[in-house]
């Protein structure tokens, strides 16, 4: 009999390797299984000057987007939802589809105190290569469901023109970096 390692022969190491996989395939389904909608959703409390407003979100375990230059989080949230905290209807003014029209944007910015708020992050999703999310800093998140409670600071709000999902369930998708 010939031998990988040591003493143990081909057809042992074979059979040691199929029930390995096959003990992970299970232990991967049974932490899926566990995993439920409860887990997922939670609340989140967006503040920015002040003004604060918390809406449903959803743990969402795709979602890595970081903002380049600082490396902060980029949460994505429904403008229409987070308009509210914003002054003098402010985002129904600014066309986040028109992100390449930096020109445009920066104009509708000056003056106010969100210029300096104001980033562009670059993503690639489904369907879309190369796209750019309007986003603004904020002062501070909080992430909020029955087992945790986490604040986090240096986050980025990007802005999503239409809704998140049907019926309402959530309207933003945070990373799994924010209740770490």
């Amino acid at each position: 009999m010939e031998c990988i390692y040591g003493y143990y022969p081909y057809k042992m190491t074979i059979l040691g390797s199929v029930v390995c996989f096959i003990g992970l395939l299970q232990l991967f389904k049974n932490i899926k299984t566990r995993m439920n909608k409860k887990d997922v959703l939670c609340n989140l409390e967006i503040e920015i000057e002040g003004k604060n407003i918390t809406i449903p979100a959803m743990i969402d375990t795709g979602n890595m987007l970081k903002e380049p230059i600082t490396g902060s989080s980029v949460v994505v949230v429904e403008k229409e939802k987070i308009a509210k905290i914003f002054p003098d209807k402010f985002l129904d003014k600014l066309d986040i589809n028109e992100s390449n029209n930096l020109e445009k944007i920066t104009k509708i910015l000056q003056g106010t105190n969100y210029l300096s708020r104001f980033r562009l992050i670059p993503f690639s999703a489904v369907g879309r290569k190369n796209g750019m999310l309007v986003g603004f800093r904020v002062d501070k998140v909080k992430v909020i469901s029955d087992e945790l409670e986490i604040e986090k600071k240096k986050v980025i709000v990007g802005l999503y023109d239409n809704s998140l999902s049907q019926g309402e369930k959530y309207n933003a998708l945070i990373g799994m970096d924010l209740i770490s």
